[in-house]
């Protein structure tokens, strides 16, 4: 059901699989840092 598809780097043609595959698990990563980090922001301290 969640589906993380770059937009951006699907149009690109220079990059191949490898790449390709590289950049999806970068951007999830990135997404998942990013949305860990917020949450722990709104965690109050004890």
């Amino acid at each position: 059901m969640n589906e993380i598809r770059p937009l951006q780097e699907e149009k690109m043609p220079l990059y191949n699989d490898k790449n390709q595959v590289l950049i999806v698990s970068a951007s999830k990563i990135s997404l998942h840092v990013q949305i860990k980090a917020h949450q722990d922001v709104n965690v109050p301290r004890q």
